[in-house]
């Protein structure tokens, strides 16, 4: 089985840092992770494997879905997560009102500019899944 509570307290503990104007909670992280399981099938095309009816509590009343991924495809899962959370923390921060703005006494240009790490984190993240997305891919030609 595959914890998919513990997944959300992993994604925040690496996302806490970066908190949105409407701050996650259990609830949300757990969404974050039940969409990468969603997206972990739909990407390797076989959406059709994708059972909501595996979502279901262990004995410890902790949410699971009732199967045994490989490390491989809970390292995809955990890296779409991330992805997820960082591009609604990045748009929610450089919308249009964070191109610039003005008060009484300044004006602000480039507000954007103080993102581009979370750009570059993205990029990052992005070849990570690409990468695992090959890997998943040779796996599954083999078995």
């Amino acid at each position: 089985m595959f914890n998919i509570e513990e997944m959300a307290e992993d994604i925040h503990r690496e996302t806490y840092a970066q908190e949105m104007a409407y701050p996650f909670n259990k609830n949300d992280y757990i969404k974050l992770v039940v969409n990468g399981i969603r997206k972990l099938y739909v990407d390797i095309n076989h959406p059709e494997m994708y059972d909501r009816s595996l979502l279901t509590t262990d004995e410890d009343n902790t949410l699971v879905y009732d199967y045994d991924f490989t490390i491989l495809q809970e390292d995809y899962i955990h890296t779409v997560c991330l992805i997820s959370y960082k591009q609604m923390y990045y748009s929610e921060h450089t919308g249009d009102k964070a191109k610039s703005y003005t008060t009484d006494a300044i004006t602000v240009t480039g507000a954007k500019e103080g993102y581009k790490s979370v750009l570059e984190e993205l990029v990052n993240l992005e070849a990570e899944r690409i990468r695992l997305f090959h890997k998943l891919m040779a796996h599954e030609a083999a078995t």
